[in-house]
């Protein structure tokens, strides 16, 4: 694990992602959020799903890089899912401070990531990035799944996913 990578509360990443990353979020900002994905050989099939439960029950881990006092990168990760013998992971709440940008603080959380999920057990972890970060998920191997689609308020959003 990298040493400068801490987990820290929820707490801590809501009060980023409300300011930072979802603002005015429709809803409000929760721990997780209800969907699931399934890799298929045929990418038509390859699809989200829901599980409200999951959302509810999940234990993410979240994580953070701080400079000084002040958290300059944060991301979460959790389980997701099961289809088949494969356990999938979720990344989720990718953010880098923008005097931070450019200086490979996406890829140091989301190996983290990475390595934690397999630690774990998983088998594939996947996102649903913005068009604007889907270049930091595809420099540590992610690779798009999905057209591009509106998620809604954030958007466009794809499917990206990575095998562990």
């Amino acid at each position: 694990m990298l040493d400068f990578v801490e987990e820290i509360s929820f707490e801590e990443i809501k009060e980023v992602w409300e300011k930072e990353l979802w603002p005015d979020k429709k809803n409000g900002v929760a721990k997780a959020n209800e969907w699931t994905w399934e890799w298929s050989v045929v990418r038509s099939k390859r699809k989200l799903g829901k599980d409200k439960q999951m959302a509810k029950e999940v234990e993410p881990t979240f994580i953070g890089i701080r400079s000084g006092q002040e958290l300059v990168a944060v991301n979460s990760c959790y389980y997701s899912n099961t289809q088949g013998m494969f356990k999938y992971w979720r990344s989720r709440g990718l953010w880098v401070h923008p005097n931070f940008r450019g200086q490979k603080y996406s890829s140091v959380v989301l190996i983290w990531c990475l390595e934690y999920a397999k630690r774990k057990g998983g088998h594939w972890m996947w996102t649903v990035p913005r068009e604007s970060a889907l270049a930091a998920y595809k420099s540590v191997g992610f690779v798009q799944q999905s057209d591009w689609f509106e998620d809604g308020q954030y958007g466009p959003n794809c499917i990206a996913s990575k095998y562990l």
